[in-house]
């Protein structure tokens, strides 16, 4: 005979727990409560709309729900009163299954405590590797890879619609009609926060983002970084990585070697155009771009240019070949006699008053990239608060500084920390 019992399954995440549990084992009103921990120790690794439970009592699955947070999970399970039974805890991710565990309940009057710890789970094999590569979906998991593709392609960008965009810094249609998503679905947000030396934004929590489409022979790129209201923007350092910038990482033919190859593994960095404070005596005077194509504020750093129809923008003009401007991008790490390109296109500056945006034009043959062929590629973004140097760097590939522990970037001494991109 079974008896009905309910079951508190409670999560317990890296850093908290999901309250109201009873570890004990069977209580005078009916209740088991079964302690689970997670077998992703670092609650970044997961998205938590993405996880989920199924329980099974002799191959029967138990109807479970979690809370509005996902702290906790209930199941209401029948348990047999004269004998043991099987029970099986399956945790999924996205659909894929990262680990199950086995074990064995009841009989009723036996019952005790029953607590399940991350060592218990099973986690490889070829149930929890659903595309072969050798890597457990788990695996996958804490590496934010796809595990439904054996090449682990994590963004697919797509062709253009209509004509490519103008690098003009201008988020406008074709970019509103080409919103670029990752494997899952999702924008492509770049908010791992990697470097924190006085970070405004926390760990997965920022307005960063990018986008990027191909035409065949160039791949268009535009970054919105940070909101206005948030940025200080002068170039107040000789290394631009201290200042605001983007760091482009691209590994031309998806080596992902342990260090850079000098053939087609790149890092390009592209500063935001550096602001300057005019004297007092023009504090009133709008924003203008100077000899040195440099823009001027008033003395706050408020930006007073106003455009056609209420529009806001304050830009550079592309930076064309042979433009002296080029100076202020440059390779990090690359071909050991790389200069930059002189087919490179790039813009920087603010959109509607509302937005940092970095575009460019990338010549696919400098890079190595072929389409249809998998390519390493990451973006991270530098950012300075307060003048003097960088207060934090953001990834959208390269794990956090929580999931890593230490404020490094591995990217910039070798490609295998970079994701994988496909064009379509």
């Amino acid at each position: 005979m079974f008896r009905l019992l309910a079951f508190s399954l409670v999560i317990i995440f890296a850093g908290g727990c999901g309250g109201g549990s009873d570890s004990g084992g069977l209580r005078g009103d009916g209740t088991v409560s079964v302690q689970l921990t997670t077998p992703v120790r670092s609650i970044r690794a997961i998205e938590s709309n993405l996880l989920t439970l199924e329980v099974y009592v002799d191959g029967q699955l138990i109807s479970s729900r979690p809370n509005s947070d996902r702290s906790f999970w209930n199941a209401a399970l029948s348990v047999p009163e004269d004998r043991q039974a099987e029970l099986r805890i399956a945790w999924k991710h996205g659909g894929f299954l990262i680990a199950r565990h086995i074990t064995s309940i009841g009989p009723v009057a036996t019952q005790g405590a029953l607590t399940v710890t991350s060592a218990d789970y099973e986690t490889t094999g070829q149930e929890f590797d659903a595309d072969n590569d050798g890597i457990s979906n788990l695996d996958e998991v804490k590496a934010n890879s796809n595990p439904s593709d054996n090449r682990n392609i994590d963004v697919v960008i797509p062709a253009v619609v209509g004509g490519p965009p103008g690098i003009n810094g201008n988020a406008g249609i074709v970019w509103a009609e080409n919103v670029s998503r990752d494997w899952r679905g999702e924008r492509l947000n770049i908010d791992n926060l990697m470097i924190d030396n006085g970070a405004a934004r926390t760990d997965g929590n920022t307005e960063f983002f990018w986008q990027a489409e191909h035409d065949g022979t160039s791949l268009f790129i535009i970054v919105h970084a940070k909101n206005t209201a948030n940025a200080t923007p002068r170039g107040d350092s000789t290394n631009a990585t201290q200042d605001d910038a983007i760091n482009i990482f691209i590994d031309g033919d998806n080596s992902k070697n342990n260090a850079y190859d000098g053939v087609n593994d790149f890092h390009l960095v592209v500063p935001l155009l550096k602001l300057r404070r005019p004297d007092p005596a023009s504090s009133s005077d709008p924003v203008t771009i100077d000899a040195n194509g440099h823009l001027t504020l008033d003395a706050d750093d408020n930006i007073q240019v106003t455009g056609n129809n209420g529009q806001y923008f304050v830009a550079a003009a592309p930076i064309e070949p042979n433009d002296s401007r080029t100076a202020d991008a440059r390779w990090m790490a690359g071909p050991a006699s790389a200069t930059l390109p002189d087919d490179l296109l790039f813009v920087t500056g603010f959109v509607d008053q509302s937005q940092q945006v970095y575009e460019l034009r990338l010549r696919l043959n400098d890079f190595g990239i072929v389409a249809g062929q998998p390519f390493g590629f990451d973006i991270q973004i530098d950012s300075d608060n307060n003048g003097a140097g960088r207060d934090a760097r953001y990834g959208w590939k390269h794990p956090s500084l929580g999931t890593e522990g230490v404020g490094v970037n591995q990217t910039e001494s070798s490609p295998r920390a970079m994701g994988t991109a496909v064009l379509q």
